[in-house]
């Protein structure tokens, strides 16, 4: 809730900049581009009356040293003035830190003033070295930049393309995510269309068997939730014709998605090296 969040954030700092307080179309934006800068915001909401109670925001740095690491910012932690002293802040925090360890951070800092320093040590942190500010004064005044034309919606029905699409900087486009798509981790939190129709847990002997019974009977080895995929309403759908035991295929999703004719289907099938880095220029067209 766009006013909800506005009054949250304004018990802890300033709202108001050079182009006047944030609009509903700034929160959009923010929002539309938080998957792709790897962020992600957290609240509380009161279970009975479904108020906020309290955000935080966590934003993933990739770094070259220390093995190409991963280093988490928190940002924006608060708790409404109203809910203070029943835990919401150190479960926020607790929440950022598992998203930080599933993104493959080495480590998450912050900055606070010297009165908050208690509190996140209460959470596990600690005090270390110092931080250095340079203050750039205000951006320029002038009108805010255009709304963004609509974005399309993806959902990706096999693993690669979903790294390909993430790696793209568009990972903010994806709507959905097939069973197997755990890359990057936020990834993750993306509604899940596919499931198998055999237990891929099962040893390999027995997994083999089903495998090879349920091609031989001519059905799909994957199923497809229809009525969720299209919930997403996909405006593209990617996925592959290499192999109809290894992931989902054309004739899979046409079987599924009949109700879909406005979508467009994009299939790869990579040979070699050169198909493989054809196929992310295609996905990249797809996407616009």
């Amino acid at each position: 809730d766009f006013a909800a969040m506005c009054e949250l954030l304004s018990q802890l700092t300033v709202l108001d900049g050079p182009c006047g307080p944030p609009t509903r179309g700034d929160w959009e934006r923010m929002l539309a581009g938080a998957a792709a800068r790897e962020q992600s915001i957290v609240v509380a909401e009161d279970a009975h009356s479904g108020a906020l109670l309290g955000t935080a925001s966590l934003i993933v740095e990739h770094k070259l040293v220390r093995g190409c690491g991963r280093v988490g910012h928190v940002e924006d932690v608060v708790t409404h003035e109203k809910a203070r002293g029943r835990g919401v802040g150190r479960a926020l925090l607790g929440r950022l830190a598992e998203l930080a360890r599933e993104a493959g951070c080495y480590k998450v800092i912050l900055d606070c003033a010297d009165k908050n320093a208690a509190f996140y040590e209460k959470s596990g942190y600690r005090r270390a070295e110092l931080q250095m500010r340079l203050d750039l004064g205000p951006p320029q005044r002038g009108a805010r930049p255009p709304a963004p034309a609509p974005s399309k919606r993806v959902l990706s029905l096999l693993s690669a393309s979903t790294e390909i699409v993430c790696r793209l900087g568009c990972a903010h486009l994806l709507v959905g995510r097939s069973h197997g798509c755990d890359d990057p981790p936020l990834a993750t939190a993306l509604p899940v269309v596919t499931a198998p129709r055999v237990d891929p847990n099962a040893p390999s002997l027995q997994l083999d068997e089903a495998v090879r019974a349920q091609a031989a009977a001519g059905g799909p080895i994957y199923q497809i939730r229809s009525e969720l995929v299209r919930s997403l309403r996909p405006d593209v759908i990617i996925t592959q014709e290499q192999c109809r035991i290894c992931a989902v295929t054309p004739e899979d999703v046409d079987a599924a998605c009949v109700a879909l004719p406005s979508t467009a289907l994009v299939t790869i099938m990579p040979v070699t090296l050169d198909d493989v880095l054809g196929d992310v220029v295609t996905i990249a067209a797809a996407l616009g």
